[in-house]
């Protein structure tokens, strides 16, 4: 693929965003990204190899710099039950045709979209509907890196509020490294060399969402989350347009 000035300032914009989105909310770094990427890349393999490598060196530096406050115990009762879904999710990121692939990454960022705009999905505390939707977002997290959503509303059921954050970033520790693995194998490009661009583009947005954490969570309220869907939700169906009608 060809960095012209416009892919790489909206590489960068974009990166900047998820490293913001990712450290500042706690989660949906990529879902609330991809949509946007797409708009400046025709595939998402050209994304996935960067988002991963970013998500792995934001996992580790936090279970360096904050390993007791990670929630260990409850990560890893998680980690069991995703740990087979996102080997199918990732068998269907190498498999699944490139179009079903990308209709299938707009179809489940609408959906988030509309349950944001108006809430349909309402998750029980305990039981076997936790375990389903942990399932699920363990594939979706494999197949595209958008199962977060699905992921912290089961989380944050278990996890302490001021554990969480940290908790989901680590989650990637362990997330990444078989992604990038199955990804290489494919013969899918990382684009390593354009990380010396975009992985500090994408440290200096987790810093500032850092930095304003507390602000972006005391902003969550139903106003925000309307507007955000409603941007999504533009994005996504220009997205569905353009693979459409290619």
């Amino acid at each position: 693929m060809e960095l012209t000035p416009f892919v790489v300032s909206g590489l960068m914009l974009c990166f900047l965003w998820s490293g913001f989105i990712r450290s500042g909310l706690g989660f949906g770094g990529l879902v609330l990204t991809l949509p946007f990427a797409l708009m400046v890349v025709d595939s998402p393999l050209d994304i996935m190899p960067l988002a991963v490598v970013h998500a792995f060196v934001v996992g580790i530096s936090t279970v360096f710099l904050r390993f007791r406050n990670v929630d260990w115990m409850q990560l890893l009762k998680m980690i069991k039950v995703m740990a087979i879904p996102v080997l199918f999710g990732l068998f269907g990121l190498i498999t699944i045709p490139e179009t079903w692939l990308l209709l299938l990454v707009f179809g489940v960022v609408l959906m988030y979209s509309v349950n944001y705009i108006r809430p349909f999905i309402q998750l029980k505390v305990g039981g076997w509907s936790n375990t389903l939707v942990l399932m699920l977002g363990g594939y979706l997290s494999g197949l595209a890196l958008i199962g977060s959503p699905l992921i912290v509303a089961v989380a944050g059921h278990r996890i302490e509020r001021h554990r969480l954050r940290d908790s989901l970033l680590a989650l990637w520790v362990v997330l990444s490294p078989p992604k990038l693995v199955i990804l290489f194998y494919s013969g899918v490009d990382l684009h390593l060399d354009w990380q010396w661009w975009l992985l500090p583009v994408n440290l200096l947005g987790h810093l500032l969402g850092m930095k304003f954490h507390d602000h972006l969570l005391r902003l969550r309220t139903e106003a925000f989350y309307r507007w955000l869907g409603a941007v999504l939700m533009l994005v996504v169906l220009v997205g569905i347009y353009r693979v459409l009608t290619r």
